[in-house]
């Protein structure tokens, strides 16, 4: 019956490990963010990703397959051309108000 727990233990061990460094590496680590349009919704929404690893789309070269958090199709996009800088992710967009000074 042991025989039986050890490698169990050592493949939920292995899968904690790497987890967990999957989300280090995609909260701090080296990723981007693209501004991807759903064509089916017209929708526009935050992608990001990791260069050479995908966990919630089907990689196709520079373009992927993911699915619209808003109308729930999926459709390809392409990560590459859509790419933002950092700074500009998630600033003034709709309903969002600014928290510096304003100037009259």
């Amino acid at each position: 019956m042991d025989v039986f727990l050890v490698p169990f233990a050592v493949t939920v061990a292995t899968l904690a490990v790497v987890f967990v460094a999957y989300l280090a590496l995609l909260r701090g680590g080296h990723h981007y963010t693209s501004r991807l349009t759903c064509p089916k919704c017209q929708r526009s929404f935050d992608y990001k990703w990791i260069p050479g690893a995908a966990f919630s789309a089907v990689r196709l070269g520079k373009s992927r397959l993911v699915r619209c958090p808003l109308c729930h199709e999926w459709s390809t996009f392409d990560v590459m051309a859509t790419r933002v800088e950092s700074r500009t992710v998630g600033v003034q967009g709709e309903g969002q108000q600014s928290s510096g000074p304003t100037s009259s």
